[in-house]
């Protein structure tokens, strides 16, 4: 049989050793240090794109679900038809802003009592604020006291105001962690008297800080019960519920 005949090729040794596929690799690596040195180079840059990005869609997630959670999760607005007919056909006044009367934010607590968390109406309107020389323009919310959980702002200090203050139109109120910083400085907010609008109000809890929250920051609103709302603050231009 000859030397190159298939059956003697086939009994001989196929492939390296790992020792000897090192022993390759190294004298690749050593006859071109430049090039083995860009290639290592451009494997480090990629690998940290990849994590880098990684981080930056992360972070961005973290963020979005801050901002609804502070938002309020599991949230359903109601606000008054647009146009001449709302959707049943029910006509809507013309001549100033679309609102929606108290009776319909009762008429929801009442029909969706034990399906919902609260119900909490809001009228809203931009007032000046006074404490001691220190003054400022912020939003004023005129609500119900389901607004804490509903929206997620529950207090850090202090509480939120209870049906009580709503029934006897107690001029109480909630601020955001801006207004208590800018106003009050290091001192306690709580059971001070606050002017809005030249009309005082016992402070009764400070929101957390809420940071930036993309649409509005509670951190420069002020939350007072509904009823000391329309009763004190409200005026055509402030608008009516939403």
């Amino acid at each position: 049989m000859r030397r190159d005949d298939p059956q003697e090729v086939v009994a001989g040794r196929v492939g390296l050793s790992l020792s000897e596929m090192a022993r390759v690799a190294w004298r690749a690596i050593a006859a071109n240090p430049l090039r083995s040195a860009l290639t290592a180079l451009g494997v480090v840059i990629g690998v940290a794109a990849v994590v880098a990005l990684t981080m930056v869609g992360q972070g961005t997630t973290q963020r979005v679900t801050r901002l609804l959670e502070g938002l309020g999760t599991n949230l359903l607005t109601v606000g008054p038809a647009q146009g001449g007919r709302g959707p049943g056909g029910g006509l809507v006044r013309g001549g100033g802003p679309a609102t929606l009367p108290l009776a319909d934010a009762y008429a929801i607590q009442e029909a969706f009592a034990g399906e919902v968390v609260g119900v909490a109406p809001v009228a809203q309107a931009n007032f000046q604020l006074k404490y001691g020389a220190q003054n400022l323009r912020a939003t004023v919310v005129g609500t119900w006291p389901d607004f804490a959980q509903v929206r997620n702002a529950e207090p850090d200090r202090g509480g939120f105001f209870t049906w009580e203050d709503v029934e006897a139109r107690r001029r109480v109120a909630v601020i955001g962690y801006g207004i208590a910083q800018d106003l009050f400085g290091g001192e306690d907010p709580l059971g001070q008297r606050l002017r809005i609008a030249g009309i005082p109000f016992t402070v009764v809890g400070v929101l957390p800080d809420k940071g930036d929250q993309g649409f509005v920051s509670t951190n420069y609103q002020v939350y007072v019960p509904l009823s000391t709302y329309l009763q004190r603050l409200s005026r055509p231009e402030a608008g009516g519920l939403r």
